[in-house]
């Protein structure tokens, strides 16, 4: 099988650094929808401690960055806006978002 290496090897990948200088200054406003969310699970500490809502496909590996999930599965007490008809978060300078289809 094929590996990626270690988590230190992915944090020198030139993206990588990219994301997380931008996550790092708070006057830029952050946008990840659906599964967007992956590109910073390489940098945990990021998304530690902050609120957000991602596809369930990549909410294990969120979880384990420390980031907190609001949503269907599991609820949070935080000071974030949610909006159950949109599925959007914002915590602070980073929004997060899913698309709910409606049957």
């Amino acid at each position: 099988m094929y590996s990626l290496g270690s988590s230190d090897k992915m944090q020198d990948a030139p993206a990588v650094k990219f994301i997380k200088k931008a996550m790092e200054n708070k006057n830029i406003v952050k946008g990840f929808l659906c599964h967007a969310l992956w590109l910073l699970t390489p940098i945990p500490e990021v998304l530690r401690g902050r609120i957000v809502v991602c596809h369930t496909v990549v909410l294990a590996d969120i979880i384990n960055a420390g980031a907190k999930f609001i949503g269907d599965i599991l609820l949070v007490d935080a000071k974030c806006e949610f909006s159950d008809d949109y599925h959007i978060v914002i915590d602070d300078d980073m929004v997060t978002g899913r698309l709910i289809t409606v049957e």
